[in-house]
C-alpha cells in the first residue's frame, strides 16, 4: 500500500513540499542527481532556515535536520576526527605524507573543515578529491586551494565517476 499513500500524497501535498529549497532540491535534481554538491552545503550550513515564507523555512528547517540528513551532517565531524588522528600520528612519528582518497567528494567539506581547524596538519596530508560532477570539483579547487596554500596540504582533482573507478576504467598516473 505504500506505492498507492506515496502516490496520493505526492499528487495533493507535492508542490506544498516544494516551498522547501532542499525538498525542491532533492525532488528536482537540478544537476542530474540527488545528493548533489549544492545540496550537501545545504545540510552543511548553520541554519536551516531558508524559503520564501515561514512555512517554506520551517518545513525546510524539519527537512535538513531528520534522521538521514543529520547523519551527513555528523559525518563531516566524524572523518575530520578520523583524518586528524591519522595525521596526528603521522606528524608524531616523523612520517611523510599521509594519503587520502575523497571518493564521491562533494564540496570537501571534511577536508575543509580539517585544514580550518588543524592547520598545523597541512604539511602532513596528501588528498586526492574524486567526483563524476565538474561543478564539484571545480568548487572544491576554489573553495580549497588557498587553504591548501596556506598549510601546506597537497590536493589532487580529479573528476572521475565512482563506477568507472570500481570497474578499473580509470588510470591514474598524475592527478591534475
Amino acid at each position: 500500500e505504500h506505492v498507492i499513500y506515496r502516490t496520493y500524497a505526492q499528487h495533493h501535498l507535492g508542490a506544498i513540499f516544494l516551498n522547501a529549497p532542499f525538498i525542491r532540491r532533492a525532488q528536482q535534481k537540478p544537476l542530474g542527481y540527488a545528493g548533489d554538491y549544492e545540496m550537501m552545503n545545504m545540510l552543511y550550513r548553520p541554519s536551516h532556515m531558508e524559503g520564501a515564507t515561514l512555512f517554506a523555512r520551517v518545513l525546510n528547517q524539519c527537512a535538513a535536520t531528520e534522521v538521514a540528513a543529520q547523519a551527513n551532517i555528523n559525518r563531516v565531524g566524524y572523518l575530520t576526527d578520523k583524518l586528524r588522528i591519522l595525521l596526528r600520528g603521522a606528524q608524531a612519528s616523523g612520517g611523510g605524507r599521509v594519503r587520502v582518497a575523497s571518493i564521491g567528494a562533494g564540496p570537501g567539506r571534511e577536508i575543509e573543515s580539517l585544514l580550518e581547524t588543524s592547520p598545523e596538519l597541512g604539511p602532513h596530508l596528501d588528498v586526492m578529491l574524486v567526483d563524476q560532477d565538474s561543478r564539484a570539483i571545480a568548487y572544491c579547487e576554489r573553495r580549497l586551494t588557498p587553504i591548501a596554500e596556506r598549510t601546506g596540504a597537497r590536493l589532487h582533482f580529479v573528476r572521475e565517476s565512482v563506477r568507472r573507478l570500481l570497474c578499473g576504467g580509470l588510470k591514474i598516473g598524475r592527478a591534475s
